[in-house]
């Protein structure tokens, strides 16, 4: 949706025309024009402007559509559980739709807070090399490697190296 589809959506609900909007901010009636035949967006300034008076938050007036509430947390976590679902749902390079649908039934069975640490198990995953698809952008290689040892013959030779696809302290 444009912005001004979103501006004059909040001025409905609010129970103002845009032009009362506009002069309540006193943003001119040109500028308003402008967006709507123009469809272009307020400067920064502009949208936490509208965003305080609509009560609302600037990424919602430029078009972000889990964003309109900030003060309804738990509609904001539900409408990031649902994204997170539907993109699970449409993931293509799984290698089976039968494990893509265990998944997503298993996360449907877990209550909101289930699925919010579903989330960050699955993001703690993906730090880990060994578990990263090979399609997946890999971290710079230094990020997981352990720390160089000394080649010096007689130092740093009796500390053996990590196992094959082991990760480092921390990991």
């Amino acid at each position: 949706m444009s912005f001004y589809g979103i501006f004059e959506s909040l001025c409905r609900e609010k129970g103002v025309t845009p032009t009362q909007a506009a002069r309540e901010n006193d943003i001119a009636q040109s500028v308003v024009a402008m967006w709507k035949k123009r469809g272009s967006t307020p400067n920064a300034i502009t949208l936490v402007q509208l965003a305080e008076y609509f009560h609302t938050t600037p990424a919602y007036l430029a078009g972000n559509p889990l964003a309109k509430n900030p003060y309804d947390l738990e509609q904001r976590d539900q409408a990031m559980r649902d994204h997170v679902a539907r993109r699970f749902k449409e993931a293509t390079t799984w290698k089976a739709s039968k494990d893509r649908d265990r998944l997503i039934a298993a996360f449907n069975s877990l209550n909101p807070s289930g699925q919010d640490e579903a989330v960050k198990r699955v993001e703690e995953l993906t730090e880990i090399s060994r578990y990263r698809a090979e399609s997946t952008p890999q971290q710079p290689a230094e990020a997981h490697q352990p720390p160089p040892r000394d080649e010096t013959p007689g130092r740093g030779t009796d500390t053996p190296p990590f196992p094959e696809g082991a990760e480092g302290p921390g990991e």
